[in-house]
């Protein structure tokens, strides 16, 4: 999702920093927005299918899926360290998903580190879990 969501809102930040639109004055998410980020917080609250586009690879080794992992996060650094120049509560995109769906750039920022904590959240479960291998 990182990728995805950083690939999609990128060039609107990229473009609102050539275009000097600033000042960065806070992360000001809508109302929708927190809601959204919040339940992407864990422990999830529902279960829910990843939509069309971000499926994850349904075999990829334990060292590949912590490499697409760190790399993803070099992308969204980027956008963050750019989105520091500017209003990203003024700057508002489709989601990457859902089209017919506005976002805030604020909200877009969030939800990749919401995202991450949750999945951090279901390995801890998984290694947690009684019979699971600790070798």
């Amino acid at each position: 999702i990182n990728k995805l969501y950083v690939g999609h809102f990128l060039p609107m930040v990229e473009q609102a920093s050539r275009e000097d639109r600033g000042p960065f004055r806070g992360l000001n998410p809508s109302w929708f927005g927190r809601m959204f980020v919040k339940s992407l917080e864990p422990p999830p609250k529902q279960r829910t299918k990843a939509p069309a586009g971000a499926q994850p690879a349904s075999a990829i080794t334990p060292v590949d899926a912590l490499e697409n992992f760190l790399r993803s996060h070099d992308a969204y650094r980027d956008m963050v360290t750019l989105a520091g120049r500017v209003n990203v509560d003024s700057l508002v995109g489709s989601n990457p998903f859902f089209s017919a769906v506005r976002v805030r750039l604020a909200t877009a920022l969030m939800v990749p580190p919401a995202h991450d904590r949750r999945h951090l959240w279901q390995a801890r479960q998984v290694l947690a879990a009684p019979g699971f291998p600790k070798s």
